[in-house]
Parts: C-alpha cells; structure tokens; sequence
C-alpha cells in the first residue's frame, strides 16, 4: 500500500504535463516540418500552461484538501509520462502526435478517475473530477485545434 497526499498527487500532475510540454519542445526540434513544428510547438505550450495553472490553484487550494490522504492499492502506479518517440530520427506525422496526445489525455483521465472512486472526501472528489472535465473539455478543443492544423 502507498499513501500520498492530495498536495503531492497533483504535483505530480504537474510535472507530468511539465514532461509532456518537454517531450514535445523535443519532438518540434528534431522536426523538418513547419505543419509538425506548429503543432508541436502549440501543444507544448499548452502544457506548459497546463502546469502552471495547476501550481497556481496549489498555491491558493485550502490546506483541508490538499492535506487529505490517499491509500493505493497499486504500489507501482505512478503518474508519470515517458516520451516515447524521443530516439527515433524520422519525422513524425500529424497522427502519430495525436496518438500520443491521446495515449496521454487517457493515462491521465483514467488516474483522474481512480483517485476519484478511491477519495472518502467529497471535496477532494470534486476537485479530481473538476480536473477531469477540464482535461475533457481541453481534448475536445485540441481535436478542434488539430483539424485546423491538418487545413494548413
């Protein structure tokens, strides 16, 4: 069993969307093209943006919540992105950067949801579920975006 805090759980939300923006700052360098480059660049700041807003509202959160405990059962889950395609030399296309967009609004949607179920305070469960919908409502407007992107 591991027991987390709420405050450390979304830091650690934090430096996922902090990993994210990076990986794809990353990707945007290596790329040749200026479709793959805007894309990549926008999404990357869009994560940043991501990040800081959730430093912010930690920042002004009430301690009741953010001192709330979490016991989960799964040792091993951690909230963690990995770059993937970091190595790799060919240029990605505009549908391999939304697959792993998608790979990542899922992870986090799904984490969003198991500490949703796994919270005994109705607070704390709303502020998850605040943040699931805002990821929601955020991946609908990124598939918006990148339709735009693929009319360049």
């Amino acid at each position: 069993m591991r027991f987390e805090q709420t405050s450390e759980i979304l830091k650690h939300i934090q430096e996922f969307h902090s990993s994210l923006s990076n990986c794809y700052h990353k990707l945007e360098n290596k790329s040749d093209r200026e479709r793959t480059r805007l894309l990549l660049d926008y999404l990357s700041n869009r994560e940043k943006e991501l990040a800081h807003a959730l430093e912010e509202f930690v920042k002004e959160a009430d301690h009741e919540i953010l001192d709330t405990w979490f016991q989960f059962a799964d040792e091993d889950k951690k909230l963690t992105f990995y770059c993937p395609v970091i190595n790799s030399n060919a240029d990605l296309e505009i549908y391999e950067i939304i697959s792993l967009a998608q790979q990542a609004h899922e992870y986090l949607t799904l984490t969003f949801k198991e500490i949703i179920l796994d919270s005994e305070s109705q607070r704390v469960s709303e502020v998850f579920k605040n943040l699931h919908d805002q990821a929601e409502t955020q991946w609908h407007t990124l598939v918006s975006d990148t339709n735009l992107f693929s009319d360049i």
